[in-house]
């Protein structure tokens, strides 16, 4: 069974699932009112979880659509630390609202030169 999807570009549109999955993609934790799911915004083509017995489809895998839980283990895999990027970029604001003062004030010396020079 091959199929084929359009991938609309661009494939990256990652969002948080609304409404959420039966489950997630990953590793198939069913949802529930706490959790949340980033759907990915590409087709995973997974199959189907089938009912023992009956074989009914109960959900469809057609989407990537992961739990936090799972999203979190990634960015752990990635030595991704929040705690970490949160302090460099909080250091990023603060030399950067240095900056714009220093601009400010080089900009009033200047004006202050500027006026002397010609008086």
């Amino acid at each position: 069974m091959n199929e084929t999807y359009d991938i609309p570009a661009p494939v990256w549109r990652a969002h948080v699932a609304e409404p959420k999955p039966a489950v997630c993609s990953g590793c198939l934790r069913g949802a529930d009112a706490e959790t949340v799911f980033i759907d990915l915004g590409t087709p995973a083509g997974r199959g189907f979880i089938r009912e023992w017995g009956s074989m009914a489809v109960l959900v469809e895998l057609n989407r990537i659509c992961l739990c936090e839980s799972c999203v979190k283990e990634m960015a752990e895999l990635l030595a991704f630390k929040p705690t970490l990027h949160e302090k460099h970029y909080r250091k990023l604001r603060e030399v950067m609202d240095l900056a714009n003062r220093l601009e400010a004030e080089n900009e009033q010396l200047r004006k202050v030169v500027t006026a002397r020079l010609a008086a």
